[in-house]
């Protein structure tokens, strides 16, 4: 049994590291811009579906964060399991990674490995910087929480993966003295602090889930595979 000291590195790692899968659509110029977004609040999941995926092809972080209040509320009000709950759960998941800025994070961090770019402290300290806009709101947590306690029977894993990325990283922003590049600081002390922020354990509880995807379905998936190296194996569910 992997501790979870090592089980948030392998997340952390994977988001510094970059997947080799080039999926993501998110632009570096839209990510820093967060504007707001008002949706009526008698938008369909099925309407918000459509402007997610068209939040995914122009990278619109802003209109995803306020899809997630959107789907979030569709997904709490319905039993899980039901229709209701598949259509918009699967989806709540890739609007709060779009939201979070994970992916644009995870595509400059492969950039500079592609551009092999300059010395060490240098290169650490722009991951440094590119895993600091990681960010989650706690509803969006929360959002995550209840997906990981009920996962949809549509949930893939890569998405799933890509939220625990997500937590992760905006738990580690959470506190100052733990350096992702720098594992020594992973200290005792360090590790109560992570335990006691929700999105750390939100983030362990959808590696589980992805973790359990995979072993159900056989999917392939490149950022499992690139955290179940640096863990010997995927969490067992």
């Amino acid at each position: 049994m992997k501790t979870m000291r090592s089980r948030l590195l392998a997340v952390l790692a994977a988001l510094a590291l970059g997947s080799c899968q080039m999926v993501f659509t998110t632009s570096q110029v839209a990510f820093l811009a967060r504007d707001q977004y008002s949706l009526p609040s008698t938008l369909t999941v099925a309407q918000a579906t459509t402007l997610l995926q068209q939040a995914q092809e122009q990278g619109d972080v802003a209109m995803a964060s306020a899809l997630v209040a959107v789907l979030y509320e569709a997904a709490a009000g319905a039993t899980p399991g039901s229709a209701e709950y598949e259509a918009a759960a699967a989806q709540l998941v890739s609007a709060v990674v779009l939201a979070s800025g994970a992916e644009s994070a995870m595509s400059q961090a492969l950039s500079l490995f592609a551009a092999d770019a300059g010395e060490e402290a240098a290169f650490s300290d722009t991951v440094r910087s590119i895993l600091a806009a990681v960010t989650l709101t706690d509803d969006q947590v929360a959002a995550m929480a209840l997906v990981a306690a009920s996962p949809p029977d549509s949930l893939e894993a890569e998405p799933a993966l890509m939220a625990a990325v997500a937590l992760a990283a905006a738990a580690a922003n959470q506190v100052p003295d733990l350096d992702v590049t720098d594992p020594a600081t992973l200290t005792p002390e360090v590790q109560a602090q992570l335990d006691a922020i929700p999105a750390y354990a939100t983030a362990l509880d959808m590696l589980d889930v992805a973790a359990a995807i995979v072993t159900a379905s056989g999917e392939e998936s490149l950022l499992g595979d690139l955290i179940g190296q640096i863990l010997g194996g995927l969490p067992q569910s």
